[in-house]
């Protein structure tokens, strides 16, 4: 499966060399609809969406403000809206991903760019969807995805992706997500790797390295051990992705400090506006 992810990979590289380019849209009343519908949490939603519209509120009332703006790119694969407090183009990268992993529907995505950052809480307090989520999507709808941080916005846009494209495995929601994550994570390192299966061989070995240290830091310092545990599914759900995949996974022994960053991603793997 991994050859096969980067056979498609390097065939995407080869077969569209020219970098893909982003077209700046007119905002629209619906694009101002949409943005504010994703501030506005009822009482009925998930506790995740809850914790998290704090982020996009704060957003939402700058531009209320007039202290950040809200901008349209699209492409032929897809379409992003975005609302941040200085200008932002979205990663080149993106219009590739969506044509990796939407290829029959048009994507649409709301990209609240704040700067607040994964952080972890003190020590022996349980990791919430604050500390580490950074977007959601509808299953089997790719123009339902919003991110709501700049932090690792690449890693979430192809996580949200895989569930809106319908890819979803059979099982709980803890095992879904860390499936979905760990994918995403595959494919991010594939993705910077353009393909090359020793690039992609390099990459995994740190990226294995980080994840498995956040994992041992999430178990050690925030007791998480188990399914309940809300970021189970993401810091120790997605290894087992890993090991299904084929791909090395390191011991790690016990850390002398807490990991205070949730990134999921080490910065090394963020593509950048130009990628």
């Amino acid at each position: 499966m991994i050859q096969e992810l980067l056979t498609t990979i390097k065939a995407e590289y080869a077969t569209h060399k020219v970098q893909p380019i982003w077209i700046q849209d007119t905002i629209i009343p619906s694009d101002i609809n949409a943005v504010r519908e994703e501030t506005a949490i009822g009482s009925s939603e998930p506790p995740f969406l809850k914790q998290t519209a704090e982020i996009r509120r704060d957003l939402w009332n700058k531009w209320l403000q007039k202290e950040a703006t809200i901008q349209a790119y699209t492409c032929k694969e897809g379409r992003v809206i975005i609302l941040s407090t200085a200008a932002i183009h979205p990663p080149c990268s993106w219009i590739r991903i969506m044509r990796l992993l939407s290829p029959m529907q048009k994507a649409q995505v709301i990209w609240f760019a704040s700067d607040e950052e994964r952080i972890a809480p003190q020590e022996g307090d349980p990791i919430e969807a604050l500390h580490i989520n950074g977007g959601y999507a509808q299953k089997c709808n790719p123009r339902s995805i919003v991110i709501y941080r700049k932090e690792e916005a690449t890693r979430v846009l192809i996580h949200e992706l895989l569930h809106a494209s319908c890819s979803d495995p059979d099982g709980s929601v803890s095992h879904i997500e860390g499936d979905t994550e760990g994918w995403a994570e595959v494919i991010l390192v594939a993705l910077n790797a353009k393909g090359s299966q020793k690039a992609f061989a390099s990459l995994w070995k740190e990226h294995s390295y980080y994840a498995m240290k956040q994992a041992v830091s999430a178990e050690q310092f925030h007791n998480v051990k188990s399914k309940e545990d809300y970021s189970y599914r993401y810091l120790i759900g997605r290894l087992a992705t890993f090991k299904r995949l084929g791909l090395s996974v390191p011991k790690i022994e016990a850390l002398s400090r807490q990991i205070k960053s949730l990134r999921l991603t080490d910065k090394k793997l963020e593509l950048n506006a130009t990628d």
